[in-house]
Formats: C-alpha cells, structure tokens, sequence
C-alpha cells in the first residue's frame, strides 16, 4: 500500500475536522437546541498543539530535578547532552521528507536510556511510550534507531590492545597476559576461575610467569591482583 505524501497528510486532517464539524452543525439544527461546546467549536482553529512532555522533562528542572533525571534516566543532564552529541550526525537520526520523524536525537537517547533503566511491568513498550507522551506503537522504532546509532560508536570509542601492548602494559611479577577470546565459550566459566586464583601453596619464582589455565594448578584459592583480558 503506497504511503501518502507529505501533501495529503494535512489534507486528510482538515477534511476530517471539517465532517465533524459540519455534523455537528447539523444535529446543532435539527434538535433545535444551543449546544453548550457551540463556542468551543467554533474556536477549533484556535487550539495549539500542546508541548512535548519529553521536552518538560529534559529542560524544565521543576518537572524532574536533577536527582529524578538521574534515577529515570541513568545520567546527569550535563552527561546526557554530551552523549546526544556523539550521536546526533548519525545518518539514522537524521529525518527525511519521506520518512519524518520527530524529535532528533535527543528523543532517541531518552527512550533508549528508559528502556535500559525499566525493568519488570514498566519494560513494556507502552509504558515507556506512556512516560514519555510517545504512541507505543513508535516507542520501538525510537528504540531501534537509537540502538543503531549507539552500537556505531564502538569503533571510536572503544579500544583493544594488540599482543605488543599488551607486553607493555602488563605489570610486573603479575600473572601470564591471557587473551581468552578465542576460548571454547563453554569454558569460560572455568578460565575466568583460573585467571583470577592462584594454588593454595605457590612455589615458583617472583618475577617467573605463572600461566593460570595450565593443569598444574588444580587447586586455586587466593586472588592475585593483575590485568585480566577477557572477552572483547
């Protein structure tokens, strides 16, 4: 079913408006009686859409301070707005003629932040949407393109260290630098035991490497302080 321009849109409103309005009108004459809300309609074209919530919320400090923007959202105002600049240029977040949306990139990152922090009966996408003043059926295309436009920083913000530096890095008399990405994920779990613990009795040189997977360690009971890789 092809999609309606941008054109036919405020079109279809204004018919609508002007049906209902004319049966009214209609009813108005045939009961023969003053219609209380008779001004009211005729006011029609001076109603104004009323402000986004959202936007109360995120400006206005008397709405939510700054402790219940935290506990709603998970960042301080000052965090969030730096955040909604590390995304904002995101082809995903910017709207087009035929595809609009409202909002940018700030109503993205509120609803991405609500859905992280929600958890239980307000998970729910309409109850996220409800908070927000949002259609439920939107909430999750919101979500989708935050995402996106979230997960598309991991090249530039986030780094891992090649096997060089890792040499460098590593501190001294610490346990041998272990990459375990390329583990069996079924003993991960083990692994993780095994870099953190060292034997009970501990007889080998200071300065000497101790490979924490290696089966001579069969019993691992103290933590050893050190660099830990493991997962990407």
């Amino acid at each position: 079913m092809p999609r309606p321009s941008a054109r036919q849109v405020p079109l279809r409103r204004l018919e609508s408006v002007v049906a209902a309005r004319q049966d009214a009108a209609a009813l108005r004459y045939l009961l023969g009686d003053d219609d209380s809300s008779e001004d009211d309609m005729d006011a029609h074209h001076l109603a104004a859409p009323r402000e986004d919530r959202w936007k109360s919320m995120l400006y206005d400090s008397t709405l939510l301070n700054e402790t219940e923007f935290l506990e709603n959202f998970r960042l301080e105002r000052g965090a969030f707005f730096r955040f909604v600049e590390l995304v904002k240029a995101d082809s995903v977040l910017v709207t087009n003629e035929r595809c609009p949306f409202r909002c940018g990139a700030e109503l993205h990152m509120l609803v991405l932040l609500k859905c992280l922090d929600s958890y239980g009966n307000d998970s729910t996408w309409s109850k996220q949407a409800q908070f927000l003043s949002l259609g439920k059926g939107t909430n999750g295309g919101y979500l989708h393109r935050a995402s996106a436009a979230l997960l598309a920083l991991e090249s530039s913000t986030l780094a891992w260290p090649d096997g060089s530096e890792r040499i460098q890095i590593a501190f001294v008399n610490c346990v041998e630098k272990v990459d375990v990405v390329e583990r069996d994920q079924q003993n991960l779990r083990e692994c993780w035991t095994r870099l953190v613990t060292v034997p009970r009795t501990l007889t080998k040189e200071v300065g000497t490497p101790i490979n924490p997977c290696s089966a001579e360690l069969p019993h691992l009971v103290y933590p050893l302080v050190g660099w830990i890789l493991l997962l990407r």
